[in-house]
């Protein structure tokens, strides 16, 4: 492999050997990007947008919205984009880590389920960072999978330096949705706390590879998939380039 592109997502998630497929997998970052030195698509950029880039995904969704996302404190417009959705008969989940203030999940409907991350000393924290949207769709083109390496505070979303990467693939949002029911204990909107899986106590999920518009991607979930081992089969297999 002559260049190697590596993108790891604190949100414990590695997708490797993707190139950016038009229509499939999208980009974006909250600072300015210098094009100038692109060799391919040009990365985009967003100014104060990430939120509202995430809030047109809400708006669309038409089946369901999984949320897995480790602290949430503002802005209040996603619980509003979240309570809008559910009133018009979308299903929403929501897992989120116990240890931190997710403050804002107090503005969300009552009657949606939330279900918070064990916060005993067998457990790290829950630091996931991704929405799937309608990943059991008859028309395979609404599941989407939002993942990347914001928290959700207005720091996170508009200065400090981050990006979402937006995937349109069915499979992989399955795959995802396989490691979320983990957590949530249940294939139903409502959490099954007794039968919830969380970090040491996970089983593996399909990891791929999968291929998004000619792509390929895998996908390796913290700490089952040992992803530290992957990490490092990616720098080995680099012969000339590694950009991180």
């Amino acid at each position: 492999m002559k260049h190697l592109l590596l993108f790891v997502f604190i949100a414990c998630s590695l997708f490797s050997r993707a190139q950016i497929a038009q229509g499939k997998i999208k980009i974006y970052f909250n600072h300015p990007v210098n094009t100038a030195v692109s060799s391919g698509v040009n990365a985009s950029y967003v100014s104060n947008a990430l939120d509202d880039t995430l809030i047109n995904y809400i708006n669309r969704a038409k089946h369901s919205i999984d949320i897995a996302q480790y602290d949430y404190t503002s802005p209040s417009s996603i619980a509003t984009a979240v309570n809008n959705a559910y009133s018009r008969g979308v299903t929403i989940r929501w897992v989120y880590d116990g240890s931190s203030p997710n403050s804002s999940l107090s503005q969300l409907n009552a009657n949606i389920h939330t279900l918070a991350s064990p916060t005993s000393s067998s457990y790290g924290i829950m630091h996931h960072k991704y929405v799937i949207f309608d990943a059991a769709s008859a028309d395979s083109t609404d599941a989407i999978v939002w993942t990347g390496s914001a928290d959700w505070s207005n720091d996170q979303v508009n200065k400090d330096y981050n990006n979402i990467i937006i995937l349109q693939s069915q499979a992989l949002a399955q795959a995802y949705t396989a490691e979320f029911n983990q957590m949530w204990g249940s294939t139903t909107a409502t959490p099954n706390q007794a039968n919830s899986k969380f970090g040491p106590y996970k089983t593996h999920v399909n990891t791929g590879p999968f291929v998004i518009g000619g792509v390929t991607v895998e996908l390796f979930f913290s700490p089952t998939d040992s992803v530290n081992n992957h990490i490092l089969n990616a720098i080995n297999s680099a012969n000339s380039q590694l950009f991180f």
